[in-house]
């Protein structure tokens, strides 16, 4: 993805293999979707159980450079439960006329960190804020 970037939706559709067997894998149920920006946020979605389609997440978000999805719950009943994730996943962003990296350089895979741990940090912070603006 070039960034940093429009991030319009996010396209995405479970691990399925559904030509070998349908419900082999774990189907994500509900996930969070980290948006790295100018200000950091978390999304929260819950999919269908569908194996067949591509579900559509609304996203609308500006100056973004880096997505992470992490998987918090996956429906029952599947032949490999340890096993889940997406087959394919698309991030659709508006036309940008230069990739850059942030801060304007490239982007150093280094840097990066465990987007699970971000995701779980930033959660419990905006849970913390809305404890204490409704006690």
């Amino acid at each position: 993805m070039p960034y940093p970037a429009t991030v319009t939706k996010i396209r995405v559709i479970p691990a399925s293999y559904t030509e070998l067997a349908r419900r082999r894998f774990s189907r994500p149920k509900k996930i969070s979707v980290l948006l790295k920006g100018d200000k950091p946020e978390v999304r929260e979605f819950s999919l269908t159980d569908n194996e067949d389609v591509f579900q559509e997440l609304a996203i609308g978000a500006n100056n973004i450079y880096e997505v992470s999805i992490v998987i918090n719950e996956v429906y029952p009943g599947v032949k490999f439960p340890d096993q889940a994730g997406f087959q394919e996943v698309q991030i659709m962003t508006a036309p940008e006329a230069e990739i850059v990296g942030p801060g304007g350089g490239p982007k150093s895979a280094e840097s990066d960190a465990n987007p699970v741990e971000e995701t779980r940090k930033l959660l419990e912070k905006v849970q913390q804020t809305a404890t204490a603006r409704n006690p």
